[in-house]
């Protein structure tokens, strides 16, 4: 009897198993059809990308290759973007990544909001000025750290891990180079210790006021030129007015040799401005 039962346990146990191995095939078959690996941007042509237009249904923002620069430029606002943000905006276009497909049907797409008009749109130049990829970005899924992305042409619309949301903007602010000084960093007109060098080559503007343009009642107050090697340098116009308590600072930038046309006015705040004084005293 106590055998009886022990084969009948184990029978059941077995076809048991059986089923839930054919259930987690099933799935995992399933899964593997819906999903693929691969990169938004072939890897190959990472370092070869000129620009990236970054667009939403209201402006644009290009990012561009010139020289050892990047720059940014939007409603007329030109500067240098950082290297840093954009390298690290190509590196996440470029990995092989987990592609989910959730729909393959025109309707699905316009109701993802992947289409002109409703989405975030990646352009990817390369070198030759061919179209490397252009992408529609949607909605991001915060509880799945995930974000919908269809390609230009197909009606395949898929989620990926959002290491993109952060990029998609087209404010030059977020894309610009935050320090005031970055273009010289052994600068040989001045004497200064290396913890004065690092502070002054860590000071950072506040936001771009416009393009060529100072406010109202904006008057010079200074000139900083930091030389490097080769005839290279940086020249920042520091201009004032005077604000309800104390003063407001601004200043321009020039960069030799001159690559990218740099046409924006910055703020910077007070306490910016007397630190800089305090180290060049």
């Amino acid at each position: 009897m106590k055998n009886r039962k022990i084969n009948l346990f184990l029978s059941f146990t077995t076809v048991f198993s059986f089923f839930l191995f054919c259930f987690s095939f099933s799935a995992g078959k399933k899964n593997s059809v819906n999903s693929i690996k691969s990169a938004l941007v072939n890897p190959s042509y990472s370092e070869n990308i000129e620009k990236i237009i970054v667009q939403s249904p209201q402006e644009i923002l290009v990012l561009k290759s010139e020289g050892k620069w990047w720059s940014c430029e939007n409603r007329g606002i030109k500067t240098f973007a950082d290297k840093k943000t954009v390298s690290n905006f190509i590196k996440n276009l470029s990995k092989i990544r987990n592609m989910y497909k959730i729909s393959d049907s025109l309707d699905g797409r316009i109701g993802l909001g992947l289409t002109e008009g409703s989405a975030q749109i990646v352009t990817v130049v390369g070198s030759n000025g061919k179209i490397l990829s252009k992408l529609y970005f949607g909605a991001s899924d915060s509880l799945s750290s995930r974000i919908t992305v269809a390609a230009e042409k197909g009606k395949i619309c898929y989620e990926t891990e959002d290491d993109f949301s952060a990029y998609l903007k087209t404010d030059v602010n977020f894309w610009s180079i935050p320090e005031i000084f970055f273009a010289i960093k052994n600068p040989s007109n001045l004497k200064l210790s290396s913890a004065d060098l690092h502070t002054l080559l860590s000071l950072r503007h506040g936001k771009i006021y416009g393009a060529n343009t100072f406010p109202e009642n904006a008057v010079f107050e200074k000139s900083i030129t930091l030389f490097g090697q080769y005839d290279s340098l940086q020249r920042v116009d520091f201009y004032k007015r005077k604000a309800q308590e104390g003063f407001e600072y601004f200043y321009s930038q020039t960069v030799e040799p001159q690559v990218v046309k740099d046409n924006a006015v910055f703020e910077v705040s007070s306490w910016t401005y007397e630190r800089l004084q305090k180290i060049l005293k």
